[in-house]
C-alpha cells in the first residue's frame, strides 16, 4: 500500500509543479503585457505634452505678433493725429474753416491692416 501512496504522492506533486509553471506562465504574460500598455501610455502622454507645448510656442507667437499689430496700429493713428489729418474729436475742418470729410479710406485701411503671424 505504501508504494501506492507514494506514486500518488508524486503524480500529486508533478501537477502541482506543471500548475505552478503554467500560473508562472501567464503572470509573466500579465506583466509583459502590462508593461508594454504602460510604454504605449507614457508615449501617448508624452506625444500629448509635446503638442501641448509647440501649441503653446504658436499662440504665444500669435498673441505677441497682434500685439505688435495693435502697438504699430495705434502708433500710426497718432501720426495722423500729430499731422493734423483727422482729430481725436472727429471735427474736420479746412485751412479756410469749413468743414473737410475725413477720407474713410484712411480709416478702413487702418482698421484692415494684414498682418503676417509667423509661427514659430
Amino acid at each position: 500500500m505504501l508504494p501506492i501512496q507514494i506514486a500518488e504522492l508524486e503524480q500529486d506533486k508533478r501537477d502541482l509543479e506543471r500548475q505552478v509553471n503554467e500560473l508562472k506562465a501567464k503572470c509573466e504574460q500579465i506583466e509583459k503585457r502590462a508593461a508594454e500598455q504602460r510604454q504605449v501610455e507614457e508615449k501617448k502622454h508624452q506625444d500629448e505634452i509635446q503638442f501641448l507645448k509647440r501649441n503653446n510656442q504658436q499662440l504665444k507667437c500669435h498673441v505677441d505678433a497682434v500685439i505688435a499689430h495693435s502697438f504699430r496700429l495705434v502708433t500710426h493713428i497718432e501720426e495722423l493725429l500729430q499731422r493734423g489729418l483727422f482729430s481725436s474729436g472727429w471735427a474736420f475742418t479746412n485751412s479756410t474753416g469749413a468743414p473737410k470729410t475725413l477720407h474713410l479710406n484712411v480709416i478702413h485701411g487702418l482698421l484692415k491692416m494684414q498682418i503676417e503671424i509667423d509661427y514659430c
